[in-house]
C-alpha cells in the first residue's frame, strides 16, 4: 500500500531550480493559462522528466468568468442554418490586441451542448470600443424543435487557436 520514494517538489515554472531527468511525473495545476508562452514552459518541464515520464495538466473551468453565453428559449419548430455564419461583436479590451472567439451550439432537451461551428478573429486597437466581425465555419445544421440555440463569446480558444492575437493560427489543424 502506498508509493515508495515519493518526492513532492514545488517550484516556479518560469525558473525551475531542478536538474534534468529528476522526476517520473510532473503535475501542473492552474498554471499554463497565466503564462505568456505555455509551450516554452511545457518544454522546460519536459526536461526535468525521466525518459518515459509523464505530465498532468489541470486547468480550471472558469465558466461565465471568461465566456459570455447566450441561450435561446426552447424552439417551437425546427430551424435550419445553411451556409456561411458570422457574428458582429462590440467590445473593448484592456489591451490593444485581442482575439474574439464565437461558437454556435445546439443544446438538446437534456441540456447537452454540441458545437455546430465557430470562428476567431484577431483585433488591433482593441483597447477602444470596436466591432469585430467574426466569420464562423460554414455549416448545414438543423436545430430541432425543443432544442435551444446557444452562442458563446470569449477572448480566445486556446489550445484550438494560438494565444495572444495569433488567431490565424489554427493549432488543431497544424
Amino acid at each position: 500500500a502506498g508509493l515508495a520514494n515519493v518526492t513532492l517538489q514545488r517550484a516556479d515554472i518560469l525558473d525551475l531550480p531542478l536538474g534534468p531527468e529528476q522526476f517520473d511525473h510532473v503535475c501542473l495545476c492552474f498554471v499554463l493559462e497565466h503564462l505568456p508562452d505555455p509551450a516554452a514552459a511545457l518544454q522546460a518541464v519536459r526536461e526535468v522528466l525521466t525518459p518515459g515520464g509523464s505530465i498532468t495538466v489541470i486547468e480550471g473551468d472558469h465558466g461565465s468568468a471568461y465566456v459570455l453565453t447566450y441561450t435561446s428559449a426552447p424552439l417551437d419548430r425546427d430551424v435550419e442554418v445553411v451556409g456561411e455564419v458570422s457574428a458582429e461583436i462590440w467590445s473593448q479590451s484592456s489591451t490593444p490586441f485581442a482575439d474574439v472567439f464565437v461558437r454556435l451550439c445546439d443544446v438538446d432537451a437534456r441540456g447537452r451542448s454540441r458545437n455546430v461551428c465557430d470562428g476567431l478573429t484577431s483585433l488591433t486597437g482593441a483597447d477602444q470600443v470596436t466591432c469585430a466581425s467574426v466569420r464562423l465555419w460554414p455549416t448545414a445544421h438543423r436545430f430541432l424543435a425543443g432544442h435551444r440555440i446557444r452562442i458563446q463569446v470569449c477572448s480566445g480558444a486556446f489550445p484550438r487557436y494560438a494565444r495572444g492575437g495569433c488567431g490565424d493560427v489554427d493549432i488543431a489543424a497544424d
